[in-house]
């Protein structure tokens, strides 16, 4: 059983099972933490959730968790745009100069100040840049990315 140890300002540390202490943002939690509370940590792929362990899970519960998951998944990826991930990083390593990843993810204007600066070779170096960050983030079932 987990169980809420400390809080300092938004981190709260939690002790687990076997014998670790983890640190969560306090947004995490679907409720107002204190210290000693024993609670249940739900990692997903996404998001992750820490309820109260002291009570039985009903269906408005689970309609509450699944309204946080949501919110939590919308305020990560608003404003981006979902893409192949090789495409976009071929894109932008290959041809960042001219900011065609940023046309590919349909952000015109970053694509057209790209453009404007292609003579000055910058906007290539942060393609570059881009491209090997893009093929360093974990891609969905489809291969797709977040940018």
């Amino acid at each position: 059983m987990a169980k809420v140890l400390k809080i300092e300002d938004d981190i709260v540390y939690v002790g687990t099972d076997n014998g670790g202490l983890e640190e969560y943002y306090i947004g995490n939690f679907n409720y107002t933490p204190e210290v000693g509370d024993e609670v249940k940590v739900y990692d997903g792929k996404e998001t992750i959730m820490i309820v109260k362990d002291d009570h039985k899970f009903d269906a408005q519960d689970v309609k509450n968790a699944a309204e946080f998951a949501a919110k939590n998944i919308q305020g990560e990826l608003e404003g981006k745009v979902r893409v192949n991930k090789i495409a976009y990083a071929l894109f932008a390593i290959l041809l960042g100069d001219l900011g065609v990843h940023h046309f590919y993810a349909k952000k015109i204007a970053l694509g057209v100040v790209c453009v404007l600066f292609c003579w000055t070779g910058i906007p290539a170096i942060i393609g570059i840049v881009r491209g090997i960050i893009a093929l360093t983030k974990k891609e969905d079932e489809e291969g797709c990315i977040y940018v």
